[in-house]
């Protein structure tokens, strides 16, 4: 039996291979570097299985759409799904699916968000995949959110010279400028760019979308959107299979911790950490007025994954035995995030009365947009 190495040259044995030289301790199993990198492949794969060539039909690509906001994650499990597709057409000869990755730019809300540059170098590394770069201020050309504004009485810029995407921006900047608080603010920004992604993904006929949500990422989300009103909607949240947006949802990386993505990403062989985007820096809690929920949720949970990982993977577990409730093709749905309403809706003068009032919201939204409220 080997025996295990000192503290100062490695964590001991492999549990896996059995060889001195273990470098990652994935939750008390220490490990190697190839049975590190081919337990996170293998995690990320396995939530894939409904798109093995096995369940594929020759001659008719299934089209899933990666939505790559080139931070760790997203890289992470674009890397292994290419591996996967190379492994299949080794395997097969073809694939079970072909991948249309979509990177929203941030950069005109998020100046310190990823640049053309960034994705130009990820295209290098995987050129096999259809790439589309589109700025976030493209949300105000989805059909419900100019209506939406209009129904609520927000007024937006009229046309410009300056063409299209300039007076985009300028109705979003007029929006979020219109929106009280920095939560609030974070919100309607991640609704927005939510929209914005199905809208695409249903527009290019994709079957599903693959999201790069780690364990961490989920549980920061649980109790995030838990706090903000919406707990009601966690089943399909973080769930993997049908989303009440007419199109399914998948999270490959549920089962990884962020820092064993993070690892994952020094070995690849080369490795991914030269083309990742910088990370915000954690949010420093001077004031209320000026911190969000959900940094507030990131602040949390990147301590609590350092010493108690179960506690993450527990969230995320126990989240995902909530049973979706039933939604019928006549339900309503709130206006903005466009998730069910199962319960009539509401504002602080009381119910609101049918056909009386603008198109309903849901709590979570209320809350986020007051000036929205009838």
């Amino acid at each position: 039996m080997p025996t295990s190495v000192p503290k100062e040259t490695g964590l001991g044995v492999c549990k896996q291979c059995q060889t001195n030289d273990a470098v990652e301790n994935v939750r008390s199993r220490p490990m190697c570097r190839d049975c590190f990198c081919k337990y996170i492949a293998t995690k990320a794969v396995k939530r894939m299985e409904k798109f093995r060539t096995r369940f594929s039909t020759a001659g008719q690509q299934r089209s899933l759409l990666l939505p790559l906001s080139i931070g760790v994650s997203s890289l992470v499990l674009l890397h292994c799904l290419d591996e996967q597709l190379k492994r299949q057409i080794e395997n097969t000869g073809r694939t079970g699916f072909a991948l249309q990755i979509l990177h929203v730019d941030m950069t005109a809300v998020v100046p310190e968000g990823p640049s053309a540059t960034q994705l130009d170098v990820v295209k290098e590394r995987y050129p096999t995949h259809t790439y589309t770069s589109i700025p976030i201020s493209s949300v105000m050309e989805v059909e419900d959110v100019q209506d939406l504004l209009k129904q609520y009485g927000i007024d937006t810029p009229a046309p410009l010279g300056d063409g299209i995407e300039t007076t985009n921006l300028q109705c979003l900047q007029t929006l979020l400028q219109a929106i009280p608080t920095a939560t609030a603010r974070a919100d309607v920004l991640s609704i927005l760019l939510h929209k914005l992604i199905v809208d695409f993904a249903k527009a290019d006929t994709c079957e599903a979308i693959v999201w790069g949500d780690s364990t961490t990422r989920l549980a920061e989300k649980t109790l995030a959107e838990t706090a903000k009103g919406r707990g009601f909607a966690l089943a399909w949240l973080v769930s993997d299979g049908p989303s009440p947006y007419g199109i399914d949802f998948y999270y490959p990386m549920r089962d990884l911790l962020k820092k064993e993505i993070n690892a994952y990403a020094t070995y690849t062989n080369p490795p991914l950490t030269p083309l990742i985007a910088p990370e915000p820096p954690l949010e420093t809690v001077v004031s209320a007025k000026h911190s969000t929920i959900d940094g507030l949720m990131r602040n949390y949970f990147d301590a609590v994954e350092k010493n108690y990982p179960s506690i993450v993977a527990n969230v995320v577990r126990t989240t995902a035995k909530l049973q979706a409730p039933g939604v019928g093709a006549g339900d309503a749905s709130c206006s903005l995030c466009g998730l069910p309403l199962l319960l009539t809706p509401r504002t602080e003068q009381g119910l609101v009365a049918e056909g009386k009032a603008p198109p309903p919201l849901c709590y979570g939204c209320l809350r986020s947009v007051p000036m929205f409220s009838p």
